[in-house]
């Protein structure tokens, strides 16, 4: 596997991702194509990942209220942080990442998901799915982030959370923002050191970064 890229600098990461939020750029199908070619020289890694990609394009996503719009983003480039730190050499991974938040964002039901990627990859993103309601509960995240491990899936919310952070600044409401910054410390730095520990260094300089940034909010 070769990995698509490896993260740049903090800042020029952030303002790529911030361009595309606020242009609500769509991913590229074709980019997309080409991406996945340089991670995967197996013909069914690269169907899978474009079936995968066709199904999550179409849908239309709660955060953005739009089909194929810039939420979509969002998926697109954890599944590739996924690749770029070493965390999809089995392309199912790939696929789980692409479709990993689509019980909370979009209109999918278990079937559909099944009928593209398969009972397995349901049963993963079940367990990266969080109740909303719930993610300032303690005990609930600890039951969460402990239902995450036993499904082998914490590499992907690890770069799930990563790319959450270089857009966290857009979040209005501080006290939001640093409960996000301390469950990251709390639950997702330790799940990093288990599952992606390629990604440690990466996401410690992140944090660093996201929480200066927070403090000069307060100067």
């Amino acid at each position: 596997m070769i990995a698509v890229f490896r993260p740049g600098p903090i800042d020029r990461e952030r303002a790529r991702r911030e361009a595309q939020w606020r242009a609500r750029t769509a991913p590229d199908r074709t980019d997309f194509i080409a991406g996945v070619a340089r991670i995967y020289a197996q013909e069914a890694a690269r169907t899978a990942a474009l079936a995968a990609f066709d199904f999550g394009a179409k849908l239309e996503y709660s955060e953005r209220g739009e089909a194929a719009g810039g939420y979509f983003m969002h998926p697109v480039r954890v599944a590739f942080l996924l690749a770029a730190f070493g965390g999809a050499e089995e392309h199912r991974d790939f696929v789980c990442a692409l479709l990993h938040n689509v019980f909370e964002t979009a209109p999918a039901s278990s079937s559909r998901i099944a009928a593209v990627a398969g009972d397995g990859i349901v049963a993963k993103i079940r367990a990266l799915t969080i109740d909303r309601s719930r993610q300032s509960d303690p005990e609930y995240l600890e039951a969460y982030y402990a239902a995450i491990v036993r499904a082998d899936v914490g590499a992907i919310k690890v770069v799930d959370k990563m790319d959450n952070l270089f857009l966290l600044h857009v979040a209005p409401d501080r006290n939001v923002r640093r409960r996000y910054i301390a469950e990251i410390r709390r639950y997702v730095v330790p799940l990093c050191a288990h599952a992606l520990p390629s990604a440690a260094g990466y996401l410690s300089d992140l944090i660093v970064d996201v929480e200066s940034r927070e403090m000069a909010t307060d100067a």
